[in-house]
């Protein structure tokens, strides 16, 4: 912060001036001032009142004022002529001539009000979207990129109202200043945001808020209280709602509505492989080319794009049936030029977006009875009710088991029998493309 001129402090904090200036004579007056030049060296042209101006050769000259306190003397410059007037400079040696009748030193008042000033500019400074910021990028380096854009989102959501600058705004926290930041101020955005109905979301909301509070107090001396505690236990339950999904006796006239639906061909292949794969739509959508590997018929889907990347650390290969490694070809002809598989509309490094697929599959007719994730729930079904082992099911799922311990020993990834169940599910496609009704079961 730039210190400021005496002139500039007495403006901002004026002192009032009362009975104590009839005595005092003056000498200069504007028109004299005004046909002065530059002296040969340096000379001061007293006023009165202990009010004098001091003049350099080199032109530049100052309005100063002598005072005595507590028995020394001392003097403070109040700022340059000409831009301060004489009339000013007579009102502020009024204002200090005051200060020290009431035995107040006049540069410890001025020190006062400027440390004053400059920690209420710190505090303002310190607002919720600066330390987001500030925690963002000191982290960021060390998050996979799709977490990157979810810790983003989220910041912005608390900072802005808002996701995106298309995107509808409501409540926010980003001009709170962090030492004011209350926990109605972080209520407020939770309550927009529990109201459309994202209630998982609202507790991510909380977490990375507590994150930003947490990088802030890291930094001071003076740290703040926890405006998100107890905030988490107030909030409604999120009922968890199976994806909708048809019975996979319905797949043959879902099939036969994807052949003719009205989409890219980039979203038909997608949702196709969505099927033959057995990925989450997050993990498909974000793939790149170099993860397929055609002549070993495997996918590999980096460990930081699975859901529970944190307790995966190893990438989830994906068996490629002789059906999904056709389809990769098939989407390899139109997009493999690119890094990504199914590159974004908005050009970049974006991907397809999460409702791509979902408006293909509700334009064909199953609104409400089908989902991209229900395509899993459809291969789940299959396979238990063809009579393969869970295990393996569970693991071509990438479903990790809530027993840590268990899931600790038991680190096979069951490839071979993987292999036999994702060309046995393709198989089963196939034969429901075909009109096939007839039921296969393992032996």
């Amino acid at each position: 912060m730039i210190p400021k001129s005496f002139h500039q402090v007495l403006t901002a904090n004026p002192v009032e001036v009362v009975r104590i200036e009839s005595a005092v004579g003056h000498a200069l007056d504007d028109k004299a001032l005004a046909k002065l030049t530059p002296p040969d060296k340096p000379e001061k042209r007293t006023d009165g009142g202990g009010l004098y101006l001091h003049r350099m050769p080199s032109g530049v000259s100052t309005w100063r004022i002598k005072y005595r306190i507590n028995g020394r003397v001392d003097e403070v410059t109040i700022g340059r002529y000409p831009e301060i007037a004489l009339a000013e400079a007579r009102v502020d040696a009024a204002a200090i001539r005051r200060l020290v009748a009431a035995g107040t030193d006049p540069k410890l008042w001025a020190a006062a009000i400027q440390a004053r000033d400059a920690a209420e500019a710190r505090h303002q400074a310190d607002t919720f979207r600066a330390l987001a910021d500030a925690y963002f990028d000191a982290n960021a380096p060390a998050w996979s990129g799709t977490h990157q854009r979810d810790v983003r989102r989220i910041l912005d959501e608390l900072a802005e109202g808002r996701t995106a600058p298309d995107k509808p705004r409501h409540a926010s926290i980003g001009d709170v200043p962090m030492r004011d930041l209350r926990k109605s101020h972080v209520r407020a955005v939770l309550d927009a945001v529990i109201a459309r109905g994202a209630l998982t979301y609202a507790k991510d909301l909380v977490l990375y808020c507590r994150k930003v509070v947490e990088h802030f107090n890291a930094g001071t001396d003076e740290p703040i209280a926890d405006p998100t505690a107890g905030l988490v236990t107030t909030m409604p339950t999120a009922v968890e709602k199976n994806h909708a999904a048809i019975k996979p006796a319905e797949m043959p006239e879902f099939l036969a509505a994807l052949r003719i639906a009205r989409c890219e061909p980039e979203t038909r292949l997608a949702v196709r492989l969505l099927m033959l794969t057995a990925l989450r739509t997050t993990e498909l959508r974000f793939g790149q080319w170099p993860e397929v590997d055609f002549e070993a018929r495997k996918w590999i889907v980096p460990a930081d794009r699975m859901k529970y990347r944190r307790r995966m650390s190893t990438p989830h290969e994906v068996p490629l049936s002789r059906q999904a490694v056709e389809t990769l070809r098939d989407l390899q002809a139109l997009t493999g030029e690119r890094e990504r598989m199914f590159p974004g509309v908005k050009g970049g490094d974006a991907a397809i977006s999460e409702s791509t697929m979902l408006m293909a599959i509700k334009r064909m007719g199953y609104a409400g009875r089908m989902t991209g994730h229900g395509l899993r729930s459809v291969f789940s079904t299959w396979a238990h009710d063809a009579g393969y082992d869970s295990a393996v099911i569970e693991r071509a799922l990438s479903h990790v088991d809530a027993n840590a311990v268990r899931a600790a020993y038991d680190r096979g990834d069951r490839w071979r029998a993987r292999v036999e169940l994702m060309q046995a599910w393709a198989d089963r496609i196939d034969a429901w493309e075909r009109g096939d009704n007839v039921v296969t079961l393992r032996r």
